[in-house]
């Protein structure tokens, strides 16, 4: 197995946006700032996961949501953010040097900052992928994590 980049996986986040919000004359009249999402609107996501290796890779993905100040959003009783789909659980498999996504929904309660990552743990690693990660177990999990992606929820109607 050759690993072309310094990491086997890599990850993206991108704002899914109907092609009216993404005409150039559509942002320029919105009163909110650019890349900010709406709070109360159901906001379309994708996780992107990029496999930089030239073997197939099988891995259980996860995504989480942190507000401004690192707090789960999405879990427990006081959870501002609501999702339609899986965050986490996600099995997939990533063909070589391919990209795969996951497509899943937000529903921002609360106007503020929130910071998404995803991660994953890779299911049968080979001894190269091993040897990368630096361990030494057949047992002991490889775990990749993406960069932190900053998302703007702007007050939206009610």
């Amino acid at each position: 197995m050759d690993v072309l980049l310094p990491d086997p996986l890599t990850f993206g986040f991108r704002l899914v946006r109907n092609s009216l919000e993404t005409d150039s004359e559509t942002k320029a009249q919105s009163p909110f700032p650019t890349g900010s999402v709406l709070s109360h609107e159901v906001t379309p996501m994708e996780v992107l996961v990029r496999n930089n290796t030239s073997e197939a890779i099988k891995l259980n993905l996860s995504v989480t949501c942190r507000d401004v100040a690192g707090q789960n959003c999405t879990e427990g009783a006081d959870a501002t953010v609501l999702w339609a789909g899986a965050l986490s659980g996600i099995s997939m498999e990533v063909a070589p040097l391919q990209e795969a996504r996951h497509c899943f929904s937000l529903y921002f309660l609360v106007p503020g900052e929130y910071t998404m990552v995803a991660a994953a743990v890779i299911e049968d690693a080979n001894n190269v992928l091993r040897a990368r990660a630096r361990t030494a177990s057949s047992n002991e999990p490889i775990f990749c994590r993406g960069p932190p992606f900053h998302v703007r929820v702007v007050g939206g109607a009610l």
